[in-house]
């Protein structure tokens, strides 16, 4: 009897939460039991370029059904692929009438990676593992050609026209540098082998320039002088890669008179400012004729990164303005120009500005 009565005490409260638990506890069981979900990568091999984009296909079941409107997390377990948010787990689309949620990924580097994926509102209903594949891309060399003098410079055998190639591998930065050749196609200008980055090899008709970055780009500069006016036809291609088309453009330098009258000389200039700040630039203007300074106008020319006045008054045979910076992004300084011109007579010199800091 004891015992019976025991068994009948369940029959109060107790007995009530118990079945509270049980039901709850079978409901749990009947949301995630007999779940199933499947990760399947088809394609195995896609172009690590950044811009191919591979599949990845979760398929939902409960039971023998097909299980709809249920959401899907994938997640990259292993290797550098990213899904299209730009991060290595996505929250995917809920599964259509016929169980399945698809994403897209991309990588940029050559390999063999896994996935995984489960229901996001029942992380235990996870896949297993899928492998995916990226394969290799060619290397795809592009090659620019441009003017950082679109204006020409003096055929003084010392003004220096500049030109600037740059270098991209499939749309992106170069992961190694290559080498760049600059040559001329006819006329009577001579390369400056001085500067940086020129390699052996190079003179004064043939110049061999390595890459270097500046400013996020890969470029090889070319230096070159002229004692006789005329238009210089300058040639770049990669000394490395004869499958990549060769570039050209022309400069042009002036004739310079015999005998010029007119001396301008900038005398005092910053070398570097900052974005946004200015500097004076002072200098001189002299008659050679007649040994006298001159009390004129002169014209100002500023190059960007510079910015300044568009003349400037010659007192006694000085001159005095003011210049400013306007480079607000980048991550290295960049050199811009300021030109005094007089008549016959003219002077140019370089100021680098520096960036404002992120």
């Amino acid at each position: 009897m004891q015992g019976n009565d025991a068994h009948c005490q369940l029959t109060g409260p107790s007995m009530t939460q118990a079945n509270e638990a049980l039901q709850s506890q079978s409901a749990d069981d009947t949301d995630t039991s007999g779940y199933k979900l499947v990760l399947n990568i088809p394609d195995t091999s896609v172009a690590a370029d950044g811009k191919t984009t591979n599949q990845a296909d979760a398929k939902l079941t409960l039971g023998s059904l097909l299980e709809s409107d249920q959401p899907v997390t994938f997640k990259i377990t292993q290797g550098w692929a990213v899904f299209s948010n730009g991060l290595q787990q996505i929250d995917g689309p809920k599964t259509g009438p016929m169980g399945h949620s698809d994403v897209s990924f991309t990588d940029t580097t050559a390999e063999t990676g896994k996935m995984i994926a489960w229901m996001t509102k029942n992380p235990t209903v996870q896949s297993d593992p899928a492998t995916y594949t990226f394969t290799a891309v060619a290397a795809s060399y592009e090659l620019t050609l441009s003017s950082l003098t679109p204006n020409g410079e003096q055929a003084d055998g010392t003004s220096e026209n500049e030109g600037r190639a740059v270098v991209t591998v499939n749309g992106k930065a170069l992961g190694e540098a290559q080498i760049v050749r600059f040559e001329f196609v006819g006329g009577s200008a001579s390369f400056d082998t001085s500067k940086p980055y020129v390699q052996s090899g190079s003179d004064s008709h043939t110049l061999y320039v390595q890459t270097h970055s500046e400013n996020g780009q890969d470029i090889a500069d070319a230096y070159f002088a002229d004692t006789v006016g005329e238009t210089v036809t300058l040639k770049a291609s990669l000394r490395d890669h004869s499958d990549v088309q060769p570039q050209s453009q022309d400069f042009t330098f002036t004739p310079v008179s015999v005998a010029a009258r007119y001396k301008v000389q900038i005398t005092d200039y910053p070398g570097l400012i900052a974005d946004g700040e200015s500097a004076p630039v002072s200098g001189t203007v002299l008659d050679t004729v007649t040994g006298t300074g001159v009390s004129d106008t002169c014209t100002v020319e500023c190059t960007w990164p510079i910015g300044g006045p568009d003349n400037a008054t010659v007192t006694n045979g000085n001159f005095s303005f003011s210049v400013y910076g306007e480079y607000s992004s980048g991550r290295v300084p960049k050199r811009g120009y300021v030109m005094v011109i007089y008549r016959d007579g003219h002077d140019r010199v370089g100021i680098y500005v520096a960036p404002t800091p992120p």
